[in-house]
């Protein structure tokens, strides 16, 4: 057995939802360090067995382990490569339905750390598409819900701002099934983004609904 699996055996133990707070907390503590280079990224995620786990610690009852879960997420998602891994997981085929239940939850401790990791996951076009063709697909989060959520300030109960909302939302304008729902007279969605062009609050919330209305305006349908 190699030292990678060594360690892999040994922490990866730790990681399920009936282990205890304090080893959950130590062994995903862990792994967010090792995202601090390119080595450690590489080690978290040359096998799927390893980045599965992680992502399913986002589930957790703890805030504080379903925290450090989704920072690593973040910080292992700046890799493109990573990102389509974490949309295609065999063993975790609902990673991204359960991100944009933490979107809509108003009482989720971790919304903007989950708005992050869907911004990174949304940023190149066919990993944009994936999940638009998802959402699309889904009766329970969709387009509208997650319009709403970012129309309504102080939407969060746990003091979540959701700013990075709308840099997921702009990515999403990327792919053209998104912009034509958008841009669908009958639900009214794009009109509620309107007010947040002139939002002084946040440049981040300012610049993703700024860069929604860009791309509609630019909206072929393909």
């Amino acid at each position: 057995m190699t030292d990678q699996e060594n360690i892999e055996q040994e922490l990866l133990s730790f990681l399920n939802v009936d282990a205890r707070d304090d080893l959950k907390s130590t062994a995903l503590s862990y792994f967010l360090g090792l995202t601090a280079s390119a080595e450690g990224s590489k080690f978290i995620t040359s096998t799927d067995r390893c980045l599965e786990t992680v992502a399913k610690m986002i589930c957790d009852k703890n805030p504080s382990v379903i925290e450090n879960a989704l920072l690593t997420l973040v910080n292992l998602s700046s890799d493109m490569q990573v990102c389509v891994k974490l949309l295609n997981l065999d063993g975790y085929p609902h990673l991204l339905l359960d991100l944009l239940r933490k979107v809509i939850d108003r009482d989720s401790d971790n919304a903007d750390t989950t708005c992050l990791l869907l911004n990174n996951l949304s940023r190149m076009t066919s990993c944009a598409g994936t999940i638009v063709t998802r959402i699309l697909e889904n009766s329970d989060v969709g387009l509208p819900e997650l319009v709403q959520v970012f129309s309504i300030q102080a939407y969060n109960t746990k003091g979540a701002t959701l700013h990075f909302l709308g840099p997921f939302l702009a990515n999403l304008t990327q792919v053209g099934e998104a912009r034509s729902h958008l841009l669908d007279k009958s639900r009214g969605l794009i009109q509620k983004l309107l007010p947040f062009t002139q939002f002084v609050v946040s440049e981040v919330r300012r610049r993703g609904a700024v860069a929604i209305l860009k791309n509609c305006c630019f909206n072929d349908g393909k």
